[in-house]
Order: structure tokens, then sequence, then C-alpha cells
């Protein structure tokens, strides 16, 4: 009688650990209806430093890492940064459009593989293509940094983020292989 009841407890255990753990996947689908989100959230390795845009120099000495946003129907993927209820995004990149939408990084990988001297006079030309980055030599240490950011509200200046060619060329690397990944599951 003993061995039953030690028995029927642990069934009872194992259960409702069944139930609290389809309990978590029920809330989590709740709350992404609740707030409206198409897409899953992910961290990313690429990093990214905090930039004053005053003396041109990155002003964090430890590293921050960038989300990466993946739409549900996977026809999209986004690297940002999403600080309490803002979110700083670069380019989004759909699937269908993955040539076009990753060349913004190519291009600066193109820049950043320059001397710096013709980095310093191809930066304006760079930094008037419509792709809402610019690009800079950092002061200090004339290191090519893809700069991106935001204003996150009205009392406080804009948020500016720097990604050196390094951390690009991880979008990139991270970028290919989501679609890969989408193309892959598709098939």
């Amino acid at each position: 009688m003993k061995n039953f009841i030690k028995l029927s407890k642990f069934i009872i255990v194992c259960a409702l650990a069944f139930q609290l753990a389809g309990c978590l996947t029920v809330i989590k689908k709740v709350d992404k209806v609740l707030t409206f989100r198409n897409y899953e959230l992910y961290e990313s390795n690429v990093e990214y430093s905090m930039f004053d845009s005053n003396d041109n120099v990155r002003i964090s000495f430890t590293q921050g890492k960038l989300d990466v946003r993946v739409a549900d129907n996977n026809q999209w993927l986004q690297f940002g940064r999403e600080t309490g209820s803002t979110f700083f995004p670069l380019k989004k990149i759909s699937i269908t459009e993955f040539n076009k939408d990753i060349e913004p990084f190519k291009e600066f990988i193109r820049w950043a593989n320059k001397t710096y001297q013709e980095r310093e006079e191809t930066k304006l030309s760079i930094n008037e293509l419509p792709y809402g980055y610019i690009v800079v030599n950092e002061t200090n240490t004339l290191e090519p940094l893809l700069i991106f950011g935001g204003k996150a509200d009205l009392f406080y200046p804009p948020k500016l983020m720097a990604l050196n060619k390094e951390n690009v060329l991880r979008i990139l690397v991270t970028s290919y292989s989501i679609k890969n990944n989408i193309n892959a599951g598709s098939d």
C-alpha cells in the first residue's frame, strides 16, 4: 500500500510538472498576442559600443550585444538594441530582398578595408547614401566605425551606437546563417 501511495504521488507530481511546462508555453503565446509581436527575439554575438558624436569616440568600455528579431513567418530579420521601451534598429533585412538589404553592411566593409586616407576622402559620399547610418574614423584609434541609433525620448540626446568592422562582419555571417536556416526549413 505504501508503494502505491508513493507511486500515486510521483505520478501526480509528474502530471503537474508537464502541465506547468505547457502552461508556460501558453503564457508566452498569449504575451505575444497581447503585445502584437510578430517575431522572436534572440541575443546575437554582435557587440556594440556607445558613441559620442561630439568627440567622435566610443565612450563605453564594456560592449553590449545586439538583439536580432526574426519574423514568425520567416520573411525578415532585424538587428538592433532594445533599451526599455525603445528599440534602436538597424535596417530590416528581408529574405526576399536579401542581397539588396545587406548591401549597406557590405558597403561599410569595402570602405573599412581602405586605407585611412582613402576612408577620409570617401566617407562623405558613403554617408550620403540612403542607408540611415554614418561611417566615421574614430578620433583616437582611426578605426572605421558604423554608427546608428536614434532618439529615445524628448528630454535626452539621441543614443548613438558604434559597430566596428569585426561586428559588421558578424552581422553578415549571422544574417546568411539565418537565411540559410530559413531556406533549408522551407525545402
